[in-house]
């Protein structure tokens, strides 16, 4: 990108209610998106999965496109793949500049080295690529109205789960869940001793993977092992054919 050109603000007109995006709001999640991204397109399975949770997003894949429009329709937050061909910390510096809002990054591991302007400038580095539903609905909840109710604990036998600061316990001791694992667990535990489809296990975490099943087994492996090691036991059981089931009678406490 040879320049960018700070974008005149014009009266911005109010958007129609969402009320998938009022219920999410409810959870502290952002209802209004913008993602700049110039690989993804509308048909993408990840704008399909996070506009199905309720946030509005809208996908831009050039900056100039974006400044134009935005200056018009201000999001909650805007999120930037480092991927974008463009001066990253100057974009970012018009973006919070004209436009007022929040600026999240997402990278990869090889694109460290260039968003270092763009940190600088103001953004967060807080979305990785390639992306994760659960991931970006996380970096999003900081960014949404303080006046929003707090998620309360989910309870399965001895396993408490805090959605709001993403900590979980059994017994009352902390179990060292990543956030992909700490979300699916969170899943399974919204439907203890019920089976979750295991097709929208894998859809709703890896939309874009290639191997999303894989990517679904592999995590719930690393699940089982942590909650084994933490006392729990085998509270994770695989329905054959159907998906996953999370057994209350397999997290109690014993009395020793």
């Amino acid at each position: 990108m040879s320049s960018i050109t700070a974008v005149p603000r014009p009266h911005v007109r109010a958007r129609p209610t969402n009320r998938p995006a009022a219920a999410w709001s409810s959870r502290g999640v952002a209802g209004s998106l913008a993602l700049l991204d110039p690989d993804l397109t509308e048909e993408s399975a990840l704008l399909h999965e996070v506009r199905r949770r309720g946030v509005e997003v809208q996908l831009y894949r050039d900056d100039m496109s974006a400044l134009i429009h935005l200056g018009r329709d201000r999001p909650d937050v805007v999120l930037v793949s480092a991927s974008t061909p463009a001066d990253l910390g100057r974009l970012v510096t018009v973006l919070r500049r004209e436009v007022g809002v929040p600026v999240l990054l997402a990278f990869a591991d090889d694109d460290v080295a260039r968003i270092g302007a763009a940190v600088t400038a103001g953004a967060s580095p807080a979305v990785g690529r390639p992306y994760m539903v659960e991931e970006i609905l996380t970096a999003l909840r900081p960014y949404w109205s303080r006046s929003t109710r707090s998620t309360p604990p989910t309870r399965a036998g001895g396993l408490t789960l805090e959605p709001d600061r993403c900590e979980a316990r059994f017994a009352g001791s902390a179990l060292d869940f990543s956030l992909v694992e700490f979300r699916l667990v969170a899943s399974l535990a919204e439907r203890v001793d019920h089976v979750v489809d295991r097709r929208a296990l894998a859809r709703a975490f890896w939309p874009d993977a290639a191997d999303p099943d894989g990517a679904l087994v592999a995590t719930i492996a690393r699940v089982r092992r942590k909650l084994v090691a933490a006392g729990a036991g085998d509270a994770i059981r695989t329905v054959r054919g159907m998906g996953y089931r999370l057994e209350s009678g397999r997290l109690q406490v014993s009395a020793a």
